[in-house]
């Protein structure tokens, strides 16, 4: 259930961009700690690009969740 006041919605976005900013720290991370020297640049573009473009096709389909606002009448 979401509580709908200004001061929990802030509080829910300040979380979820301190969760966001720690999952594309962590893959950079990974990506120079398993990845060879010569491949580092390629490889960290292309998994940061695709980390964008999956938080955005998940945030997209959030999108077109059913809100309460639904009036058929």
């Amino acid at each position: 259930m979401q509580i709908l006041n200004v001061w929990t919605l802030c509080i829910g976005k300040f979380l979820h961009g301190i969760f966001v900013t720690v999952c594309h720290m962590a893959a950079t991370k990974m990506v120079n700690e398993t990845v060879p020297v010569f491949m580092l640049g390629r490889v960290g573009v292309v998994v940061q690009t695709m980390m964008a473009f999956g938080y955005m096709l998940v945030m997209g389909m959030g999108m077109g969740l059913p809100t309460d606002d639904y009036d058929p009448a």
